[in-house]
């Protein structure tokens, strides 16, 4: 029998080896790799709605430009017309400009002129501007009188006095047009 005053010391094998140790780290690697992939999913979700969004406003601004874009064409083609007379207008305004400024003497005073070499049968039926010139249409009641018109623009100052047109009516009246430079 052995002595109980003798403490035998056992040394024992363990098959088990250091699992429990083991196991806790596994446990731990595994929960922090759970926690990580949940806020991993989370952002991903997050950035995901994200890009939704902002896709979904820019495709809501896109409708709205396109639709001012229509109405702003729809505007212009009714404003076309506007801008058909405006660029008339700029351009009789032009044409007088240019004889205002190409003539030596103000207008006014070059057609007074003009109407003071007509005779005092004559009447003007039409005074139009055009590309630099006047244009003055007069009725004259015969013959004699559109001599005698020819005679005092031939006697005048004038050298830029041109006949554009000589016409009779059926009831005898001659219209002659004169174009002033």
């Amino acid at each position: 029998m052995r002595n109980p005053s003798v403490q035998t010391k056992t040394h024992g094998i363990n098959l088990a080896g250091n699992a429990p140790l083991e196991a806790a780290k596994i446990n731990k690697t595994q929960s922090v790799v759970r926690r990580t992939s949940f806020i991993v999913l989370g952002v991903y979700f997050v950035v995901l709605l994200g890009v939704v969004g902002t896709h979904f406003f820019f495709l809501s601004q896109e409708r709205k430009l396109i639709a001012e874009g229509g109405q702003l064409r729809r505007d212009i083609a009714g404003l076309s017309s506007i801008e058909t007379l405006l660029e008339t207008v700029k351009s009789r305004t032009t044409v007088a400009t240019n004889i205002l400024t190409s003539s030596p003497q103000a207008p006014e005073r070059l057609l007074a002129e003009v109407i003071r070499l007509a005779p005092a049968e004559a009447s003007i039926a039409e005074v139009n501007t055009q590309e630099g010139k006047f244009v003055i249409s007069l009725n004259l009641p015969d013959s004699a009188t559109v001599s005698e018109l020819f005679k005092s623009i031939a006697d005048s100052q004038f050298s830029s006095i041109f006949l554009d047109g000589l016409s009779k009516t059926t009831r005898g009246v001659y219209t002659v047009t004169l174009s002033v430079q």
